[in-house]
């Protein structure tokens, strides 16, 4: 993580800090389109690291937007499995809820600011939608905890 942090310091990204070693970043950018900063950047890694990688760069704006649709009483616990899917550009709308195809009676999903937010009893992991993901939608998301998703919501914050 400390090689990746002084890698989007190199492109110029400022505040670069990291959450965990999950490959989660918060950083201050230049004004540039979250689509071109995620080019530059996988080509990076891939030049830097020697590997191949989707990068999704999300607005402040979004993460906390993403954080906020969460509802309060959804936490990880020995109950609840609650995750934050977040999608890739060409995904990124709610018609990628219907292609989620969460089964209401097991699991509750909802899609908000370009992320699906998935609730499941903890007896009905393995039958959930997150275990049923088809090849397309699988390979454009990344998926956090929600816990994960408020923790970013905070660097993004503290990062001002």
């Amino acid at each position: 993580m400390a090689d990746l942090r002084k890698l989007f310091a190199e492109v110029g990204h400022t505040g670069v800090r990291t959450y965990l070693n999950s490959g989660n970043l918060v950083f201050d950018a230049p004004r540039a389109r979250t689509a071109d900063l995620a080019r530059v950047l996988e080509e990076r890694v891939r030049r830097e690291f020697a590997v191949q990688t989707r990068m999704l760069v999300l607005s402040g704006d979004r993460v906390r937007r993403i954080a906020a649709g969460l509802p309060a009483e959804w936490e990880r616990n020995t109950e609840w499995s609650c995750n934050v899917l977040y999608l890739f550009p060409e995904y990124a709308s709610a018609r990628a809820l219907t292609r989620f195809g969460a089964d209401t009676a097991r699991e509750d999903a909802r899609y908000c600011a370009g992320a699906i937010l998935h609730r499941v009893g903890r007896a009905n992991v393995g039958r959930s939608a997150l275990y049923r993901l088809d090849s397309g939608l699988s390979s454009a998301v990344t998926i956090r905890t929600s816990r994960t998703a408020r923790k970013l919501a905070e660097l993004v914050v503290e990062n001002g």
